[in-house]
């Protein structure tokens, strides 16, 4: 049996990233017990291969925007979760390994003869060392998870999610009390199209030639991320210096483009965007412009910064590649 370090973690998460963080976990190959709310955090706690966290602290730290947390100790050796794809990658053949064979060498009548390793146990006639070992027990309850649909699958699959309540008891209150987690809000990206296209070195390079291949790459970047994240997103370009522009909003596959008509700016517009749809999403707004940042924040959008977007980007990215190869 191939073996492999693991880890036992301790990952939180703000509540409406719950999702996320279990399909990070899953997809490292980890397994982890029913998420545990409290507040606005939710904790999930489980076992994961080493090999596979890597720089996760730091994909962590840009999608949830600082307030994650991941605590990681180690936990001993267990099966290896890709054994297979170990073993092929190195290509060794025991077998074929004349120095450090794995046959043993047994006599009878005064003469030695070869026994393959899985038929030591039919020669063997002497108590040995061999022994049935118990495989150290993982985790082996998961989750399929829908983020938009969180509250519901984690009632089907744990049964009613209640959480004790902790702080100063009240006069004629049980000291612990009930809690119900409330359904997460489903999420929202406003992504500032030229600020980002700008503030990405390879974007802001290939505007200086073709503008309008810019727009469509990072429209295409975007449609991927959201159709991944599950994130309704729209990218908003400013065409308020163009006379005559009566502004136009399209359908780019799953994501939503909007130039802005003339005399209005994207930041306007966004802002605008922003105070009527805020309350009903779990809204960020993916720019570089203080003011565009500023005007979010005082609206309760969450506020992303073109780098942090890009880390977030480059790790969905990761995680499709992982998806796809197995």
């Amino acid at each position: 049996m191939l073996l492999e370090p693991w880890y036992d973690f301790i990952l939180t998460v703000p509540t409406e990233q719950i999702g996320r963080g279990i399909t990070d976990i899953r997809a490292m190959g980890g397994e982890f017990e029913a998420p545990e709310s409290v507040g606005s955090l939710s904790t999930l706690r489980g076992l994961v291969p080493a090999a596979e966290v890597k720089d996760y602290a730091e994909t962590l730290a840009a999608y949830t925007q600082g307030l994650g947390r991941l605590q990681l100790t180690l936990h001993g050796y267990a099966p290896c979760h890709n054994a297979e794809a170990v073993i092929a990658e190195t290509g060794y053949d025991p077998e074929a390994d004349v120095e450090n064979t794995p046959d043993s060498v047994f006599c009878a009548h005064g003469a030695g003869f070869n026994v393959k390793w899985n038929q030591v146990r039919d020669y063997m006639h002497l108590e040995s060392g061999l022994r049935e070992e118990q495989a150290p027990q993982l985790l082996t309850r998961n989750l399929h998870i829908e983020d938009k649909e969180l509250e519901a699958i984690m009632e089907r699959e744990f049964g009613a999610i209640r959480r004790p309540q902790y702080g100063v008891k009240a006069e004629n209150r049980p000291a612990t009390e009930e809690i119900t987690i409330r359904p997460p809000k489903n999420k929202y990206l406003i992504v500032d199209g030229y600020n980002i296209i700008f503030a990405w070195e390879e974007l802001a390079e290939q505007a200086k030639t073709d503008l309008d291949a810019a727009r469509r790459q990072l429209c295409d970047i975007m449609s991927s991320y959201a159709g991944f994240t599950k994130c309704r997103t729209v990218v908003v370009f400013d065409g308020y210096k163009q006379k005559g522009n009566p502004g136009q909003k399209t359908q780019f596959h799953n994501i939503q483009v909007v130039y802005t008509k003339e005399g209005a700016t994207a930041d306007a517009y966004i802002e605008a965007l922003v105070y009527e749809t805020g309350g009903s999403y779990a809204l960020r707004v993916a720019t570089s412009d203080a003011l565009v940042q500023l005007s979010s924040f005082h609206s309760g959008a969450l506020r992303v910064s073109a780098r942090e977007l890009k880390l977030e980007v480059e790790a969905a990215q990761k995680q499709m590649r992982n998806h796809f190869r197995k």
